[in-house]
């Protein structure tokens, strides 16, 4: 099917409107009927961040037409690891368009956001099928797996062929799929504010990794404190991260039940940094709205497994993963604080897996889809998780041992070099069948 036919069609219900949400509305849209249940309201965030979009999940988004100009992006160029001091460690071009095919940039999470939004509803793309129906302040209270109903806290039912938990780490979907499943705290928290570029620009020391150049320096400090910058957008925003161990904020996450503290006081972060070269500590003062942010940076460790029934699971809801892969200085970039990658690729992966299944389709074609999604893409994801535990430090003993030493070289080619579902289907079923190929061969 070339475009999505209410008649022909799954009707599949996306939980969770955020960008694991959106994007598998986006390419869902086209061959089904796709109802977007979203907790709050679209319009109303106030997480917005800093983030990379790298080579792999850029080819799949601009495929499908989004527009990296109303991303306000910045193409991502270098990155740069050095000493507390501010003694350069190591500095590498990260071109990711010579190597892999297809830029990187950098930009906001609202911006990515509102492009998939418009990926999942426009009415203006061709062969985009049915815009998704996007329902706001629709509080999931209960899910039905194998019945594919939702229940809403209003009253409200929606039934569907599928249920897509995309609701992030929090993921409510989660919950009742497996209940004994926990979202863990990694031991480490990220001190988060915005800074105006002039400030770096007008820093001798700082201003040499913004001229002419954009991409994210890291400096590195004992124990977890770590301090990076990068561009948010193209309008002169940086981002300004400082990673510092948790157990200072521990009671207070806990008291008011959130992974984010807002309105801190910078006075927190120029204490805790003041070992820092003092264009780093400056920056920790320069804020634009004065304050600061305090993120718990979590995980959940892999799942048994990602479906029951007729719910799936992508993204954080299914495979949450500590922002952590570049904090070691051994490492070349494998993500930046904030990375939206997997589950960009979770939802194309979905989409062309469900693609030729319709209305009326058995309970048993939709587990075999199950299946194979979580064939090709739980590998995948779990490398990701435990290269990004092994780089935050998370991973100590025979666990260590069993994942060895992380792999620059072998990490871009696995990770900025996917181009999509099909092409990893076609990977992963050649590899079967050498393998195959090989018993019969010993037998």
């Amino acid at each position: 099917m070339s475009s999505s036919d209410e008649t022909t069609g799954l009707t599949i219900i996306c939980v969770g409107g955020g960008l694991a949400g959106l994007a598998a509305a986006g390419w869902l849209r086209k061959q089904h009927k796709v109802i977007v249940l979203e907790r709050g309201k679209l319009s109303e965030s106030t997480s917005d961040y800093g983030m990379s979009i790298v080579s792999n999940a850029m080819n799949l988004l601009l495929r499908e037409g989004v527009d990296p100009v109303l991303l306000d992006s910045v193409l991502f160029t270098h990155t740069w690891m050095s000493n507390s001091d501010g003694t350069l460690i190591r500095s590498k071009v990260f071109d990711t368009t010579e190597t892999f095919g297809t830029s990187s940039v950098f930009t906001k999470r609202n911006k990515l956001h509102a492009e998939l939004l418009r990926f999942a509803t426009s009415t203006e793309t061709e062969n985009a099928g049915q815009p998704a129906i996007i329902v706001e302040e629709a509080k999931v209270v209960r899910i039905e797996p194998e019945e594919g109903l939702v229940m809403l806290k209003d009253g409200r039912e929606f039934r569907g062929d599928v249920i897509v938990g995309s609701d992030g780490i929090g993921s409510a979907t989660r919950g009742v799929l497996f209940p004994e499943a926990r979202v863990k705290p990694s031991g480490v928290a990220s001190v988060m504010s915005v800074v105006p570029l002039e400030v770096i620009r007008a820093d001798p020391f700082l201003s040499t990794f913004v001229e002419g150049v954009a991409g994210l320096s890291i400096f590195y400090g004992p124990s977890h404190l770590r301090a990076s910058f990068f561009p948010m957008d193209n309008k002169g925003n940086i981002q300004v991260v400082g990673s510092v161990p948790e157990d200072e904020w521990t009671e207070q996450f806990d008291a008011k039940q959130t992974s984010i503290l807002k309105g801190i006081d910078p006075a927190y972060a120029l204490d805790k940094f003041e070992g820092f070269h003092p264009s780093i500590v400056k920056l920790f003062g320069s804020s634009i709205s004065g304050k600061h942010d305090v993120w718990r940076i979590r995980d959940i460790d892999p799942l048994q497994s990602w479906s029951v029934g007729r719910v799936i699971l992508i993204g954080d809801a299914a495979h949450a993963t500590t922002p952590q892969s570049a904090s070691r200085p051994f490492r070349s970039h494998a993500s930046d604080p904030l990375f939206s990658s997997p589950a960009i690729e979770d939802a194309e992966a979905l989409a062309f897996l469900l693609r030729d299944l319709k209305k009326g389709s058995s309970s048993s074609s939709i587990s075999a889809a199950f299946a194979t999604f979580e064939a090709l893409r739980r590998p995948r994801a779990t490398y990701v998780q435990e290269t990004s535990r092994m780089g935050g430090g998370m991973l100590q003993g025979e666990e260590a041992k069993r994942i060895g030493p992380f792999d620059p070289v072998r990490f871009a080619k696995v990770i900025y070099s996917y181009r999509g579902a099909q092409g990893a289907l076609k990977e992963m079923e050649e590899g079967r069948s050498r393998e195959a190929e090989a018993v019969v061969a010993q037998a």
